[in-house]
């Protein structure tokens, strides 16, 4: 076994360890991702990689997230959370150089370990639908007050790398992708799709419930549009939209979450008992990062004094709200108080790059994954903790490390052609 043979496996392994680890080990996240550098960092062709990353425009413009949020930084005063933050940001530094040093990573490796994250995903919202099951009156009940079915991780992130796996079993249907028993892997990918859509119901996390739904709409269009299939376009609608009602009347866990978002919404608008509803903490905070960025407009606070500076924000406007340590829940808005308006349009365009370039936006997966990432950063602070980071950067340079393949591959093939006597 050469070389290459034993950096490719590696690679992989690393690949597999960091899609467990998002789901169930920030551990094992962090070894998947130290294995991938270290990959890159201790290869005799370090330089080659190198060159090869600079040559990217999009994974160049990840790597430029960091510094973003380095710059913004400069007008901090508190350095504890300066820090803290930056270490958040590492991933956009490092992961992007990492993946080009990946000796070969193909459409077929790239679904493989979609496909593997899409069963891990699975099987663990099979076990949690069943514990629903086991604790059903238990469970109905805590959803009332607005909890949740416990899951690992964040609830948030889970449900949004459920919502994405939906597009992946899809994805996984559309091009045909199998190991080795073709109708009976198909026949698993749809019933997972089907499965994955009704438990994000159970669940019922606004977040990845939001996110399904614009998932689905982008893909149902796609598909509409590019079959020119209008009659299948419209059943569907008209199916989806029946089975959400059917849902809101038959699925408890559902219709006690949209009950409980209604009933805190009117407590909102007539800021009463603010604080004991979970939404009021979410819309004093943007309004809070808000008003700070329209304050700092060109600088902003800085990363750094952004928690301290919403805290004062919710001492002199929310004082029942105040004293958590909160930052401004949606990561434009956030983006915009601690880096101003300048920062904010960098994030944005650096965030979009890569559905532009080679107008990648063609790629139905790759898209559907924006869709999630554009709204999650609308109602999310995702990139401020470490899994919604991953979540982020993770699937986003392992679709262009593919992308780089398929034009290699595709440079070569017409090279090779170019060079044949005619």
């Amino acid at each position: 076994m050469n070389e290459a043979t034993i950096r490719q496996y590696y690679c992989l392994l690393a690949c597999i360890v960091m899609l467990v680890g998002l789901i169930f080990s920030k551990v094992l996240l962090s070894m998947g991702m130290i294995g991938l550098v270290m990959n890159a960092v201790f290869d005799r062709r370090v330089g080659e990689h190198f060159r090869r990353f600079l040559s990217n425009p999009a994974l160049l413009g990840l790597t430029l997230i960091f510094f973003i949020f380095l710059i913004s930084g400069l007008n901090s005063t508190n350095t504890d959370w300066l820090l803290d933050r930056l270490r958040m940001k590492v991933p956009f530094l490092l992961l992007p150089f990492a993946v080009v040093a990946i000796p070969r990573f193909t459409r077929r490796e790239h679904l493989g370990l979609l496909y593997f994250f899409l069963l891990v995903i699975s099987g663990t919202c099979l076990s949690l639908m069943g514990w629903y099951f086991l604790h059903f009156g238990e469970l109905t009940a805590a959803y009332r007050l607005g909890q949740v079915l416990p899951t690992p991780g964040m609830h948030i992130h889970f449900s949004l790398m459920t919502a994405f796996s939906v597009a992946i079993a899809w994805e996984l249907i559309r091009q045909g992708f199998h190991w080795r028993y073709a109708r009976l892997e198909q026949g698993l990918q749809v019933g997972l799709l089907l499965f994955l859509t009704v438990f994000l119901h159970v669940l019922a996390v606004r977040s990845g419930l939001i996110v399904l739904y614009l998932i689905l709409v982008y893909l149902l269009a796609h598909y509409v549009i590019t079959g020119r299939r209008y009659a299948t376009g419209l059943a569907v609608v008209l199916l989806m939209a029946g089975g959400i009602a059917l849902a809101y009347q038959y699925v408890p866990t559902l219709r006690n979450k949209v009950d409980y978002t209604i009933y805190n919404l009117h407590m909102i608008r007539s800021k009463t008992n603010l604080k004991e509803l979970s939404d009021s903490y979410r819309v004093a905070n943007i309004e809070a990062g808000i008003a700070l960025g329209n304050a700092h407009p060109w600088t902003g606070v800085g990363i750094g004094d952004i928690r301290d500076e919403t805290e004062a924000y919710l001492q002199e406007h929310y004082p029942e709200l105040a004293g958590p340590g909160y930052m401004p829940q949606s990561q434009y808005v956030l983006t915009y108080a601690a880096c101003g308006v300048f920062g904010l349009l960098f994030f944005a365009l650096a965030t979009a790059y890569p559905l532009w370039h080679r107008r990648n936006w063609r790629r139905p997966l790759f898209t559907a994954f924006h869709v999630l990432a554009f709204s999650a950063f609308a109602f999310e602070q995702l990139l401020e903790t470490q899994v919604g980071t991953a979540i982020y950067i993770v699937f986003v340079v392992l679709s262009i490390r593919s992308f780089m393949e398929e034009e290699a591959d595709f440079l070569s093939s017409g090279t090779a052609k170019s060079s044949q006597p005619s």
